[in-house]
């Protein structure tokens, strides 16, 4: 069996550093979709959003509290074309 590892080309860390996540954003593009749980959207929502809007990016949130399997990600694709 094959195994494979997908990560993204940057990668961020630090105290306070979500508060500078909408100029990181930015860098990339000028809109982000945030998806993640239920509990963590809660948690970070408001930093996120302010910092996006700061740095002129447009931010929405998917919550996203099922399975990372194929119908879960079509449910998702379904939740994010609406």
């Amino acid at each position: 069996m094959h195994l494979m590892f997908g990560a993204p080309g940057r990668y961020i860390q630090g105290p306070g550093v979500i508060s500078q996540i909408g100029a990181c954003i930015a860098q990339c593009g000028r809109s982000a979709v945030v998806v993640s749980d239920s509990f963590v959207i809660n948690l970070v929502r408001a930093p996120v959003a302010q910092s996006c809007k700061e740095a002129n990016v447009e931010v929405a949130f998917l919550p996203f509290d099922g399975e990372v399997t194929e119908g879960g990600i079509e449910k998702l694709k379904a939740s994010f074309a609406e």
